[in-house]
């Protein structure tokens, strides 16, 4: 077995960033810790010297010596030149099962959530999540390709620092359709302050990164579950140009389109009747600010 072990001390570029970052209306200073990995870093993409090949590198994600995150990548296959290779893609945290990745499950499989810039890490009030997701595996005909070729997308992550839950994420590439599958780490960043969410790209120095929601702001939608025709309301205060996506379970939009309210209203109706039955995460955006909430259609 060939076993490749390539550990964080990769990383170029560390950097502790104390200034305010996002403004909450629970505090009014945040601190984001941002590591690029540069040069992005990548599994696998070799024909392996044996069979299987394991490779992995690790996150730690507040530099404390101590990896919070493992990503693994095993290539294994008897024929790869007439079957392809087969291979099991996936990210764990770390054997500790208070570090969590923010996932949905398919079946049997816990798979890691893709999610986009400016979402929001947790996207509600709890982080949902396991202590390890998968990407894609392939073993012959069996196959689950969910990141198939998935290219700058996002995972959310829980740990812990000293007995306190913190959020981040982490931007990846996975490659499954190449003729060698890969994994490329290109950054990741968490917030500092303990319970506090993480808008999705902030690295700290990020400009017209969206606020991010609180408890008194959050969305609703009624009737929940529905078959589609609902009303979403909130209770702060958001105005003018908006836009509404609907996002699956996979992390795909599936519905997407601008909305403007008037001063002070906190209700909008909204069609997703052409919705397939199945759970949703409904957002509504505008320029400083992004809530979310899941829904059911039946």
């Amino acid at each position: 077995m060939d076993r490749t072990i390539t550990l964080s001390e990769r990383v170029k570029k560390y950097t502790m960033l104390a200034g305010s970052v996002l403004a909450t209306s629970l505090a009014a200073k945040a601190q984001v810790v941002y590591t690029d990995v540069d040069p992005d870093h990548v599994l696998g993409g070799q024909v392996p010297s044996s069979y299987p090949q394991i490779s992995y590198d690790t996150l730690d994600l507040n530099n404390d010596g101590e990896f919070d995150f493992k990503l693994t990548l095993t290539i294994s296959g008897t024929n790869p030149e007439a079957d392809g290779f087969d291979f099991f893609e996936l990210i764990d945290g770390n054997f500790n099962p208070l570090n969590n990745i923010f996932t949905y499950t398919l079946g049997y499989a816990p798979l890691a959530f893709k999610m986009d810039c400016n979402d929001s890490v947790p996207l509600n009030q709890q982080f949902y999540g396991l202590n390890y997701a998968v990407f894609s595996f392939q073993f012959g005909t069996n196959k689950a390709n969910n990141w198939n070729d998935v290219h700058d997308k996002y995972v959310g992550l829980s740990f812990q620092i000293n007995g306190e839950e913190h959020f981040g994420w982490v931007r990846l590439d996975v490659n499954t359709t190449d003729t060698i599958p890969n994994i490329v780490i290109k950054e990741y960043a968490y917030e500092a302050t303990a319970g506090k969410k993480i808008a999705v790209c902030d690295t700290g120095t990020n400009t017209g990164i969206l606020e991010l929601a609180n408890p008194q702001e959050s969305l609703q939608v009624f009737p929940n579950p529905s078959a589609g025709n609902v009303t979403l309301r909130w209770n702060g205060e958001l105005k003018g140009d908006l836009e509404l996506s609907v996002l699956d379970v996979a992390g795909r939009n599936v519905q997407q389109s601008p909305v403007t309210t008037q001063s002070r209203h906190n209700e909008l109706p909204v069609d997703l009747s052409r919705l397939s039955p199945g759970v949703y995460l409904v957002q509504l955006k505008s320029a400083s600010r992004i809530l979310s909430a899941r829904w059911t259609k039946f």
